[in-house]
């Protein structure tokens, strides 16, 4: 049906025609822009990631390093994020590089001879191999007294996983990459101060934006709206206090 109505498209399906007029990398930021990112964290990719698909909301990204994140900081995934990723589309990709968490073991030792059921859950049973592949510590024998289920049935589809964080970064990054505006990161930029305007109906907030690596000057951003992953106490973030729910922050 789709054929039907839009005709044969050949091609990678996820890479999204250009919208017209998009910002290519390395231009020269814009004066004005809807949105501006500081940080391309989790937080802020997996928001450009979804203003990258609407061309009509102007969007930039401007992060403090020289580059995307090449080792991971925090590499275990929810399945919450994981139900995210599905509707990003890039789920499947996770799965098969990941590693599952599909239960937690605990094991214990006890004081008696090899084989013995003490300390043992009636659920439970020895090791598989027979034992034989374990050494049992001094004064003692390994066993494992529990197993508990890592997702409970019926919560989630997905699995709770483990992969390095900058994988994750990439398939965000190629998200972007391939949708209608091309959105890239601007990297070596550092939000460093923001001043608020009430009176100024169409862009009210001014960013001043600093890169500590190429020498040159300020660059003045006006926007209408400023997005910042990280928490209100930082220096460029203040002004936006009231935007932060104090409940996440404890």
């Amino acid at each position: 049906m789709q054929f039907h109505v839009d005709g044969f498209k050949p091609g990678d399906p996820d890479v999204l025609p250009a919208a017209p007029g998009h910002r290519r990398a390395g231009d020269p930021l814009p004066e004005t822009v809807d949105v501006l990112i500081a940080g391309s964290g989790p937080a802020g990719l997996a928001l450009a990631a979804q203003l990258a698909r609407v061309p009509q909301i102007r969007t930039i990204l401007v992060e403090p390093k020289l580059g995307p994140m090449e080792k991971g900081q925090a590499d275990g995934i929810s399945v919450r994020s994981m139900e995210m990723f599905q509707a990003f589309g890039f789920a499947e990709k996770v799965m098969r590089e990941s590693n599952w968490i599909n239960e937690t073991t605990f094991w214990a030792t006890v004081a008696d001879a090899p084989g013995s059921s003490q300390g043992r859950s009636q659920d439970d049973s020895p090791p598989s191999g027979g034992g034989g592949g374990h050494v049992p510590p001094p004064g003692g024998t390994l066993i494992r007294v529990a197993r508990v289920q890592d997702v409970p049935d019926g919560f989630s589809e997905m699995p709770h996983v483990l992969i390095n964080q900058a994988r994750v970064h990439d398939m965000f990054l190629d998200v972007m990459r391939n949708s209608p505006t091309r959105l890239a990161p601007d990297y070596g930029l550092k939000v460093i101060d923001l001043a608020i305007d009430p009176a100024a109906a169409d862009h009210p907030v001014t960013v001043n934006a600093v890169s500590g690596y190429s020498g040159g000057g300020k660059s003045m951003i006006e926007s209408y709206e400023v997005v910042h992953t990280a928490p209100a106490f930082e220096l460029y973030a203040l002004g936006l206090a009231h935007k932060h729910v104090p409940e996440l922050l404890r």
